[in-house]
């Protein structure tokens, strides 16, 4: 797992690539459980290697409580930069799974985004909202 911190409340984070802002420079591979600060509320995913990054969940960690909010988006500039959310996906330890309706991956695709709130009953990201 790789902790991203966030700057501004905004958290970048790349495929493939090193990522850079005023608070933090790392790495992600291909599949990731993220790691974000509760302060971090809108995650800017950007995937540039004309393949799928597959986020398997998001670290909930002691800063997130029921009712946390967050929303990814798909920042990346190419359409064939796509970004898969799995459901119940093992790459993730289970409180940080995304729980999705029917069981399907959501694509986000060019500007996608998909908005999550955290279940503490259920351990699980649930799905509120996704274009």
């Amino acid at each position: 797992m790789v902790g991203i911190a966030s700057n501004g409340g905004v958290t970048y984070i790349t495929n493939g690539a090193t990522v850079t802002n005023a608070i933090v420079s790392q790495t992600v591979p291909a599949t990731e459980d993220l790691g974000v600060s509760n302060a971090a509320g809108y995650i800017r995913l950007t995937n540039s290697t004309n393949a799928t990054l597959t986020v398997t969940g998001v670290q909930v960690g002691s800063s997130f409580k029921n009712g946390s909010v967050i929303t990814l988006v798909n920042v990346s500039s190419a359409p064939t930069d796509v970004i898969q959310l799995t459901d119940h996906d093992g790459g993730s330890p289970s409180s940080d799974q995304f729980d999705l309706p029917g069981a399907q991956p959501i694509i986000l695709g060019e500007k996608g985004a998909a908005t999550f709130i955290y279940d503490a009953t259920l351990a699980k990201w649930e799905l509120v909202s996704t274009n």
